[in-house]
């Protein structure tokens, strides 16, 4: 592991009479797990919002970086309530502003926002890799069910079956797991997830349901 373990701590800054401290991430304070991959990448040792490996942690909407109570394309900060009028993160005129951005802006990642940079969500790349690079296992861990991920140096990380939400709804918390990537898929209105059950693969689904997250961060 590249980190000691440590406590998810914040620091405050700016403070004055009449001032909220401001909280500060501490990227430093997540393990940075190495699991010998091409790419040098390293994978926490769990989900944004967690503080276990075996907790699902918050559920985002895709480039959104905070948990909510409902999933919907109303809900979702990045359209004008539907798919076919998104303001960012859209490559056609027809489905609303063109930026033809394809990847998630940092101040939309819900990784670096709420952890810090370097930490930030894994690529579609970077997902692929580890899907293909490393050894699944079911696996439960303190009673929550999830794959075992194995590397080629023997380190794990331990992904748990997260479900995803759909407007209030939790669907398929105990038998599988849905993380983001950063990667818009062809279609606007769908982004790049893993999902498992008992196998891995990449899949895309819309933006706006809600999804666990996991950080990874390049190696130094």
């Amino acid at each position: 592991m590249a980190n000691a373990l440590a406590a998810s701590v914040f620091l405050f800054v700016g403070c004055g009479d009449d001032d909220e401290p401001t909280p500060v991430p501490n990227p430093d304070a997540y393990v940075a797990v190495d699991l010998g991959l091409s790419s040098g990448t390293l994978w926490a040792e769990y989900n944004v919002g967690a503080h276990r490996p075996e907790e699902a942690g918050q559920l985002f909407a895709w480039a959104e970086t905070s948990a909510k109570t409902d999933y919907t394309w109303v809900s979702y900060s990045h359209c004008e309530g539907s798919s076919e009028d998104f303001t960012r993160y859209c490559t056609s005129a027809k489905n609303g502003i063109a930026d033809g951005q394809r990847e998630v802006f940092a101040d939309d990642d819900a990784a670096t926002v709420q952890w810090g940079a370097p930490w930030r969500m894994p690529t579609r790349v970077e997902m692929d890799e580890l899907r293909t690079q490393c050894k699944w296992t079911v696996d439960t861990v303190c009673g929550t069910q999830g794959l075992r991920v194995v590397g080629r140096n023997g380190n794990s990380i331990f992904l748990p079956a997260t479900g995803y939400r759909e407007s209030a709804e939790r669907v398929g918390a105990e038998t599988s797991g849905f993380y983001w990537t950063s990667g818009l898929a062809a279609n606007d209105s769908l982004a790049y997830s893993l999902y498992f059950f008992s196998r891995p693969s990449v899949e895309s689904t819309e933006r706006f349901l809600g999804k666990a997250i996991r950080a990874v961060r390049s190696a130094e």
